[in-house]
Formats: C-alpha cells, structure tokens, sequence
C-alpha cells in the first residue's frame, strides 16, 4: 500500500509557500540495502528509512507533516484551511486533447523538466498541426494544463462553456 506522504508534504509545503530540500541517500546494511531520506525546513530536519527510495521519502514526508501539525493520513484537500482554498482547477489539457482528437486531427503532447527535483520547473508544448502551444509550470499538470488552455483560446473555444 502506497502511502504518499511525501507527495503530501510536498503539496502542502506549496500551500504555506515553505521552502524545503530532499537528500536521498542508499546504505548497505548487514548486505541489505537501505534508503534515507531527509527533508530539511529551514533548521529542522526530518529523517526516514525504508527499502525502497519512494518509502524512505514517505517516511521523511510523515514525519515532516507531523512536525507541522497536519495529520498524515488525512486528505490532502483536508489540510488546507478555508483562507487556502482556491477554486477547482479546470482541466485544460483534457478538454484541449479532446477537442483535437473530435475535430480528427492529431496532437503531440511534448513534455520537459529542468531543475533540481525539489524545485523542478516543467514545459510542455502542445503541437497540432504546424502549430505549437506552451505551457510552463511547477507541477507537470499545470503545465499540461497551460499549454491546454494556450490551445483552446487559440482555437476560438468559450472556456467558460467548458465543465471541470
């Protein structure tokens, strides 16, 4: 069972603007390798272990979220404090895809990250046809996302006709 505490101490991390780092590191342990992982927040560091890299993060991520309060095994939406909370996120690429694919034409979905891994920046590029639309972003869907709505204003499409 995957727990994804890191993914959501990530995303809460976002929410409150917080910077934070991820070292990873592998041990080999009486001839059993072992994963660390550490998160630092300013001065604090939190620490956790586990076989795999993705438990390790998993288990530095609880630890993260427990240190600020926030119940691990809540929801992600369940952490954010009404003052957080912003509006449902249309799925522009969705909408974009399936506009091309029922109009019969092709589109390539062309996808980049660059940047160290706590703070990677994505690129995305939309191409139909001869042209391209961009999109950038924190996150690969938000990026996906931009590029999307890029297309569908281009296309002449009425976004506020469009459901979430």
């Amino acid at each position: 069972m995957s727990t994804k505490h890191y993914m959501h101490f990530h995303n809460y991390a976002q929410s409150k603007r917080m910077e934070y780092s991820m070292d990873t590191e592998s041990l080999t342990i009486h001839g059993e390798m072992i994963w660390r992982a550490t998160i630092t927040v300013g001065a604090s560091n939190f620490h956790g272990e586990g076989r795999t890299k993705q438990a390790a993060k998993d288990a530095a991520g609880k630890a993260a979220l427990l240190a600020h309060g926030v119940d691990p095994d809540a929801s992600q939406s369940a952490s954010r404090s009404q003052d957080d909370s912003e509006p449902l996120r249309k799925r522009w690429y969705m909408h974009a895809h399936n506009h091309v694919r029922n109009s019969g034409r092709i589109i390539e979905t062309i996808t980049e990250s660059s940047g160290p891994s706590h703070a990677e920046v994505w690129e995305v590029k939309l191409r139909v046809g001869d042209d391209v639309h961009y999109g950038r972003g924190r996150r690969r869907q938000e990026a996906k996302d931009e590029a999307g709505k890029a297309l569908l204003v281009a296309e002449g499409v009425d976004l506020d006709a469009l459901s979430y």
